[in-house]
């Protein structure tokens, strides 16, 4: 269920202010209406602090947590068990759960205040944006488009949580850009060794994602211009390219091998954001403009051009220029090149991956203890409140002491992963 937050006024509010409502984002929603099997309280306290940001009140946070048409109520009205189970808490003992979440988010909102307001930081964001428009030599070659799309989608999720210190796990950076998580854990490391944009704040561990912090560089670029003085001829200020955001699509999958179906691809992608950044300010662009500015080479931007045409989604212009066309149907491309529903099937692995991992963990921390040593241990389950499904690992410790994905009780289906 959405969550209407405190009002605001607007920024053009005349005589009679007008007023438009906070609300918790598309993530915190979610987490508030469906609630986490995994990490009830974790996700409790999650919530809480999201809501406390937004400023509400104790009274509105215990409104929150304390209704049962919210599934994150599930966290505060039991508790945790013997063997992973959980028994439910009276209406006292519910109250003191979420009265103890509530006191500790805003507490810890108030111990953290903002290190900066959105204008000051979206306009840090769009510096260091810039910057990396105007260095086309670090996004050529092989896995320039896949290092390029990272970062792009690092400085989304930084406007997003209003802070250059995001958090991101390779999964959530395949989810925005459409590659695989392991082309985005290349791209990550190449942009903390190689690049001056990124800098790994806290790595990876265990379900923990990691810290990112995004800089500007001190100096401009590597042609010498001066930082906001573009060094590539006819780029005009004001309109960054954001690739990340076309990319995603799923028809802009992984090209097709082998005879297998297949998308356009990043670098077509990108090619197609550079347009579209370009178009913003009137301006239409040759294949050499283009190469100069995605670092590409002129020949696979030339490649490209026909087939974006083709699909519908440039045009030629005056000359040897291109523009967007504005009647492109991204998701009619998507259906006829079989690629309909790439970005849907991903995220989807990717929860079944999770699922598996918490399942991993819940069996490790099983095996030990006299419940194993004396036969009495019992493969531990775990609720799915996506589809409301039970998830049984049975007989998965060999399994996964040998590396292979974790067996399963006939009556349920676990994981579509390859042996």
């Amino acid at each position: 269920m959405s969550v209407a937050l405190p009002r605001r006024p607007c920024a053009t509010a005349t005589r009679r202010q007008t007023y438009e409502p906070r609300r918790l984002n598309e993530q915190m929603a979610e987490l508030l209406e469906d609630g986490d099997p995994f990490e009830p309280e974790h996700a409790v306290l999650r919530v809480a602090v999201a809501l406390a940001n937004l400023g509400r009140s104790y009274d509105e946070l215990m409104a929150e947590l304390l209704d049962p048409r919210n599934g994150i109520s599930e966290g505060v009205r039991s508790r945790s068990a013997h063997r992973g189970r959980r028994t439910p808490r009276g209406d006292r003992g519910a109250w003191v759960a979420a009265d103890r979440a509530t006191r500790k988010a805003l507490r810890f909102v108030a111990q953290r205040p903002p290190a900066s307001d959105g204008v000051t930081l979206r306009a840090e964001v769009s510096a260091i944006r810039a910057i990396a428009d105007d260095r086309p030599d670090l996004w050529g070659g092989q896995g320039g488009s896949g290092r390029r799309l990272t970062l792009d989608a690092l400085l989304d999720l930084a406007e997003q949580a209003c802070t250059l210190l995001p958090t991101a796990s390779t999964r959530q950076l395949a989810e925005m850009t459409g590659l695989h998580r392991k082309t985005v854990g290349s791209a990550l490391r190449w942009l903390c060794s190689r690049s001056p944009f990124v800098v790994m704040e806290e790595p990876f561990d265990g379900p923990k994602a990691g810290r990112w912090r995004l800089r500007r560089p001190a100096e401009g670029t590597r042609q010498g211009a001066p930082v906001g003085v573009s060094p590539i001829p006819g780029r005009a200020s004001g309109a960054p390219c954001r690739p990340a955001r076309v990319a995603r699509h799923d028809a802009f999958s992984a090209p097709g091998r082998e005879g297998r179906t297949g998308g356009l691809g990043k670098t077509a992608a990108r090619i197609l954001a550079e347009l579209q950044a370009a178009s913003e300010t009137g301006e239409a662009l040759t294949a050499a403009e283009l190469a100069a500015r995605t670092g590409l080479h002129r020949r696979t931007v030339r490649r490209h051009l026909p087939v974006l045409q083709a699909v519908g989604l440039i045009q030629h212009g005056i000359g040897d220029t291109w523009t967007p066309d504005p009647s492109g149907d991204l998701d009619g491309i998507a259906r006829l090149l079989g690629v309909s529903g790439r970005g849907a099937d991903r995220q989807e692995y990717h929860r079944r991956e999770r699922i598996a991992y918490h399942l991993r963990l819940a069996e490790h921390d099983a095996a030990r203890g006299w419940a194993r040593q004396r036969g009495r241990h019992r493969a531990p389950t775990i609720v799915d409140k996506a589809d409301g499904s039970v998830w049984l690992l049975s007989g998965a410790g060999s399994a996964w002491d040998q590396g292979r994905q974790p067996n399963l009780a006939p009556q349920q289906v676990l994981l579509g992963l390859p042996a």
